[in-house]
C-alpha cells in the first residue's frame, strides 16, 4: 500500500503565502475601487472647477499657453472621458493661433498606468501648415523648434498618445521651400517665379489616424483637395524610431515608409507644393507614390503613373518632353555608396505620335571605396527596348552635347529584346566588362558620303536586321542576319 509524504514545514509555509496573497489581492482590490469611487463620484462631477489646473498642466505639457472654454466629464465604464470645448492655443503675443472647437480624450487602466490618453479625438479643426522657405514649420503661427534644436514638448507628446484622431477637419497648407528654382532649369524657372507668391492648399473633410507605441508610428491621412487639384487621396505611413531614441518627434530618428495614392490628381497643381525634380507644366490622371526614409533622410522612392496631357521640362535649353499618355513606375534608391534607377512596364505615346509599348530598364551603379580598395562597378539591364524612342526621347534630356550630336547624325531605329551589361572601373574608362544584347528590326543608316580619304571607311547601312552581341574587354562576336542592306 502507497504511502503519501508528509512536509509539514512546506505546507505551513504555502498556507501561510496563500493567507498573504490574498490578504493582498484584497487590500489591492480595495484601493481600486476607492479609487474608482473618488474619479467616478468625486472628480467627474466636479471637473469643471480643475479647469484651470488642466490649462496650467498642458501648458507645462506642450510648452505654449493653452486656454479651455469648457469642460465636462462622463462615465463610460471603467475609466471616464473628458470632453473639452473651445480650447486655444496661444501665440508668444498672447493671440489665439489654434482654436479647437471640439477635443475629446478617453483613458483607460492601461493608459493611465503609461502616463498617457488611450485616445485623443479632435472634431473639425481647423488648422494652418507652413514650411517657410527656410526650412521652419509654422503650424497656426506658432513655431516649431527646428530639428536640431532637439526637444519639442509639445510634439513630442503628440507622439506618445497611443491614438489620434482628426474628423471632418480644414487644413491650408504652405510650402514656400516648393516655389524655390530648380538646379536644374535655373534662370528660366527662377524668372517665371520671381513675382510668384506660395500658393495655399485648402484640404477639406480631412480625417487623420495616429497610433503610436513605443518606437513605432503609424498613420492615414484622407482629405479632399479643391476641384481643379484632384479628388479625394489618401496617404499613408509607418515609421520605426531608433532603440535609443529619447524624442518622440525627432524625426532623424525616424525610418520606414510613406504611400500616396491620388486617384485623379492635376500633377500641374501638385508641382506647386512638392518639389518633383523637374517642371511639370502638364498632366491629368491617376498617381501612386512610394518613398523611403532612413533616420530622416530620403533614400529612395517609386512613382506608378498613369497619365495623359503630360508634358515636362527638364532643361531651359531643351525642347519640353510632351506626351499623350504616359503609363509605368519609375523606381530610384540613393545610398551613400551606390544609387538604383529604372522603370518598369513603361510605356508611352508621345505629342509626335510615337509608341513606346513597354519596357524594363534598370540602372545600378556602386561608387569606388578608396580606404577598401574596391573600384566602381555598374550594372545595366534591359528589355523590350524601343531604339527610336529611346532616341527621340534622348534628344530632350540634359545629355552631354557630343551626345547629342551622334544621336542627331543616325536616324537608327528598332527593339531591344535583352541587354546586359556590367562593368568594373569608371563607366567611362572601365578596367573590364560584359556585354550581351539581343536586337531585331534594326535599322541603321550608312553615314554621308564623304570626299576625304580619311573618311572614306565607315559601317555600313543596316536595314531591318537582326544581330546577337557577346562582348568583352578581350573581344567578342557579332551575328547579324539582314533582309537588305544598304
Amino acid at each position: 500500500m502507497l504511502s503519501i509524504p508528509n512536509f509539514p514545514r512546506l505546507t505551513r509555509w504555502l498556507n501561510h503565502s496563500i493567507h498573504a496573497l490574498s490578504w493582498v489581492l484584497l487590500v489591492l482590490g480595495i484601493l481600486l475601487g476607492l479609487a474608482w469611487g473618488v474619479l467616478h463620484l468625486w472628480i467627474v462631477p466636479r471637473i469643471a472647477d480643475y479647469r484651470p489646473a488642466l490649462e496650467r498642466l498642458a501648458q507645462q505639457t506642450m510648452g505654449v499657453p493653452v486656454r479651455i472654454g469648457a469642460l465636462s466629464a462622463q462615465s463610460t465604464g471603467w475609466a471616464p472621458s473628458f470632453e473639452l470645448r473651445r480650447i486655444e492655443l496661444l501665440d508668444a503675443q498672447g493671440r489665439p493661433g489654434l482654436v479647437l472647437p471640439r477635443v475629446v480624450l478617453a483613458i483607460s487602466v492601461r493608459s493611465v498606468l503609461r502616463l498617457r490618453l488611450e485616445q485623443l479625438v479632435l472634431d473639425a479643426p481647423e488648422l494652418d501648415i507652413r514650411l517657410t522657405a527656410t526650412g521652419q514649420w509654422r503650424i497656426a503661427g506658432l513655431d516649431l523648434p527646428a530639428p536640431s534644436q532637439g526637444d519639442n514638448a509639445a510634439a513630442d507628446w503628440l507622439f506618445t498618445q497611443n491614438e489620434v484622431l482628426i474628423r471632418g477637419g480644414t487644413v491650408h497648407w504652405t510650402n514656400e521651400r516648393a516655389q524655390r528654382p530648380l538646379k536644374a532649369l535655373g534662370k528660366l524657372q527662377a524668372a517665371n517665379q520671381a513675382t510668384a507668391n506660395p500658393e495655399t492648399l485648402a484640404l477639406r473633410d480631412v480625417d487623420l489616424v495616429l497610433r503610436n507605441s513605443t518606437r513605432f508610428h503609424d498613420l492615414r491621412l484622407d482629405a479632399t483637395p479643391p476641384e481643379a487639384w484632384g479628388t479625394r487621396f489618401v496617404a499613408v505611413g509607418r515609421f520605426k524610431r531608433g532603440l535609443l531614441s529619447t524624442h518622440a518627434a525627432q524625426f532623424s530618428d525616424w525610418s520606414g515608409q510613406a504611400y500616396a495614392y491620388f486617384p485623379k490628381v492635376d500633377v500641374a497643381q501638385l508641382r506647386k507644393q512638392v518639389q518633383l525634380g523637374a517642371d511639370v507644366q502638364s498632366g491629368q490622371g491617376a498617381l501612386r507614390l512610394w518613398s523611403d526614409f532612413e533616420k530622416g533622410q530620403w533614400t529612395g522612392g517609386a512613382a506608378d503613373t498613369d497619365l495623359t496631357k503630360v508634358n515636362i521640362r527638364l532643361d531651359p535649353e531643351h525642347e519640353a518632353l510632351a506626351f499623350e499618355r504616359l503609363s509605368g513606375r519609375v523606381f530610384a534608391q540613393v545610398l551613400p555608396q551606390q544609387f538604383t534607377v529604372g522603370f518598369r512596364d513603361f510605356s508611352f505615346i508621345s505629342a509626335e505620335g510615337l509608341h513606346w509599348p513597354g519596357g524594363n530598364l534598370n540602372l545600378s551603379y556602386t561608387h569606388e571605396q578608396v580606404q577598401a580598395r574596391k573600384p566602381a562597378q555598374g550594372r545595366l539591364q534591359g528589355d523590350h527596348i524601343d531604339l527610336q524612342a529611346l532616341r527621340d526621347l534622348s534628344l530632350r534630356l540634359p545629355l552631354p552635347e557630343a551626345l547629342h550630336r551622334q544621336l542627331q547624325a543616325h536616324d537608327v531605329s528598332g527593339q531591344v529584346d535583352a541587354l546586359q551589361l556590367s562593368w568594373v572601373g569608371e563607366w567611362n574608362q572601365p578596367q573590364s566588362y560584359e556585354a550581351q544584347a539581343s536586337l531585331k528590326d534594326l535599322n541603321l543608316p550608312a553615314p554621308a558620303a564623304s570626299t576625304s580619304p580619311k573618311d572614306a571607311r565607315g559601317w555600313p547601312g543596316l536595314q531591318g536586321a537582326q544581330v546577337q552581341l557577346k562582348m568583352t574587354q578581350a573581344g567578342g562576336q557579332v551575328k547579324i542576319s539582314m533582309v537588305t542592306v544598304s
